[in-house]
């Protein structure tokens, strides 16, 4: 399957909901995750685990010398959340085919909930 998409929220003057209902994407991580990214966004994620910490991925899409970068862990304590970003294009965006443009992340437990967030203006 593809990778999940989220759509980024514009961030406003007048305010941007954080967390409300549907507004959150549920980590997948047999399909992992990806948005369209612009270098001004930034990604929210929370734990929903009381128990356990948990771990994003941001996955680089820049080679050195022919070889894979590697993906930068990033572990999200329990019950907390972090904003995450923003993610410079040429380092993380996809170079060709269908997820041109696109922003790869890797999450290890439906616990974590994510938003991305787009700064505009």
């Amino acid at each position: 399957m593809p990778r999940v998409e989220i759509t980024p929220a514009d961030l406003v003057r007048t305010g941007t909901g954080i967390g409300a209902a549907g507004t959150e994407v549920t980590g997948d991580a047999t399909n992992q995750h990806m948005f369209l990214n612009n270098g001004r966004e930034f990604l929210l994620a929370r734990n929903s685990s009381g128990a356990t910490t948990r771990n994003v991925t941001l996955v680089p899409a820049q080679t050195v010398d022919g070889q894979a970068v590697a993906g930068i862990g990033i572990a999200v304590l329990l019950s907390s959340t972090k904003v995450i970003g923003p993610f410079p294009p040429g380092i993380y965006n996809q170079i060709s085919g269908a997820d041109i443009g696109k922003c790869y992340f890797n999450v290890d437990h439906a616990d974590l909930r994510f938003q991305v967030f787009r700064v505009t203006g």
